[in-house]
C-alpha cells in the first residue's frame, strides 16, 4: 500500500506525463491546446511564406519613395523658377508678374472685353473659387459672378458681374 505522499507524487507524475488521465484535465482544455498549437503552426508558415517578399519588396519601395521625393522636389523648382519669370504680354513686351487681381471690385469686372484671355481675366479678377469645364465650354465663378470661356479658343464668351 502506497503512502499519501507517495500517490501525491505519483499523481503528479501522471499529471506531467499524461495529463489526460487526470481528471481535472477536461476534454475542452485539450482541445484548446490542439487548436492553440495548430494556430500557432499556421502563424509560423504565414511567417515563412510573407517575410521573403517582405524583405525584397521594402527596399524596392523605399527605393520608390526617394525617386518620387526626388521628381517632387525637382518640380517644386521648376515651378518657382517660372513663377519667377517676367510674363510675356501680347505685344512681346516683358512685364513683370502681375498680382491676383480683385474679384470684389465691380471696376475690374467693367473692363472684361469678349475674347479676354484666361490670363487677362486672371489679372483682373484673381484666381477663381471654382472651375466648371466641359467639351463647349467653361466658366470660372467668383463670389457673386462668373466668367464663361469657349472651351476651343479658351477666350472669354460672355460674363456675369456680382
Amino acid at each position: 500500500m502506497k503512502t499519501g505522499k507517495e500517490q501525491s507524487m505519483q499523481e503528479s507524475q501522471l499529471k506531467v506525463i499524461a495529463p489526460c488521465h487526470d481528471p481535472d484535465y477536461s476534454i475542452l482544455t485539450m482541445r484548446r491546446e490542439k487548436m492553440t498549437n495548430k494556430l500557432i503552426k499556421i502563424a509560423v508558415c504565414i511567417i515563412i511564406l510573407i517575410a521573403p517578399s517582405l524583405a525584397f519588396s521594402a527596399p524596392a519601395s523605399e527605393a520608390r519613395i526617394a525617386e518620387l521625393e526626388r521628381t517632387i522636389l525637382n518640380l517644386q523648382q521648376r515651378i518657382a523658377a517660372l513663377e519667377a519669370q517676367p510674363v510675356q504680354d501680347d505685344e512681346g513686351a516683358r512685364t513683370t508678374s502681375v498680382k491676383p487681381g480683385n474679384s470684389g471690385d465691380i471696376k475690374n469686372w467693367r473692363q472684361l472685353r469678349l475674347g479676354m484671355k484666361e490670363q487677362d481675366v486672371e489679372r483682373l479678377l484673381g484666381s477663381p473659387r471654382k472651375v466648371i469645364a466641359t467639351e463647349v465650354f467653361f466658366v470660372w465663378y467668383y463670389s457673386g459672378g462668373n466668367v464663361n470661356f469657349n472651351a476651343e479658343s479658351g477666350k472669354v464668351d460672355g460674363w456675369s458681374e456680382p
